[in-house]
């Protein structure tokens, strides 16, 4: 860490931390719906990165955790947990925005629709879907590709998989320069299932 940069963890009052004004990231409607649900089951687990404010005596300006702070504000949170970083200029300030929104990574779709069908096993839905960032049709979608055997697709890797009522489109790819292998994976997806509709594109 830059030696100079200096890191105070600590509770402030919620209405002395100011949203930055170059904050690039958008939340739908849902997963700030989402945000207020965790929050409010779990509590306020991840505190805010702030900077002191470079205009406003004794306040702070939100580096990351806008949209945690809108949801607190929204359950009458009077103090908030934040990580107070000093010495942080403009353009480091900047640019931890866009880190902090950006290295998140992202649930491979599978492994995800998996682990949700098996929690779905010991919760009702209504209990499964409080504080999830879904809306009801994507969380059933996600649970019935949950019940699918993953374990046939183990040599071909499915991309932008959809269900449509009963039938699971998806896209099979493969390096170009292993397109003989390809073909011999390909082969046997249709052997294991001769009803397969393909179209090649």
């Amino acid at each position: 860490m830059n030696e100079n940069i200096r890191v105070e963890i600590k509770e402030v009052p919620i209405e002395d931390c100011y949203p930055n004004p170059w904050n690039p990231n958008q939340m739908p409607t849902r997963v700030e719906e989402a945000t207020v649900e965790s929050i409010a089951v779990y509590g306020m687990l991840d505190p805010l990165t702030v900077r002191p404010h470079p205009d406003e005596e004794n306040k702070y300006q939100i580096i990351d955790g806008e949209h945690r702070q809108r949801a607190c504000l929204n359950l009458n949170y009077k103090n908030i947990p934040v990580n107070v970083l000093y010495n942080l200029d403009d353009s480091q300030a900047k640019k931890l925005t866009i880190i902090s929104n950006e290295t998140r990574g992202y649930a491979d779709k599978i492994t995800l629709a998996g682990l949700l069908n098996e929690l779905s096993k010991g919760l009702d839905f209504d209990d499964l879907i409080k504080g999830l960032p879904y809306y009801e049709d994507e969380l059933k979608e996600l649970l019935s590709m949950g019940e699918l055997d993953w374990g046939d697709y183990d040599n071909a890797e499915p991309v932008d998989i959809i269900l449509n009522g009963d039938n699971v489109i998806f896209n099979l790819s493969h390096p170009k320069d292993e397109a003989d292998k390809f073909e011999t994976e390909l082969q046997e997806f249709i052997s294991k299932y001769p009803s397969v509709n393909m179209k090649r594109l």
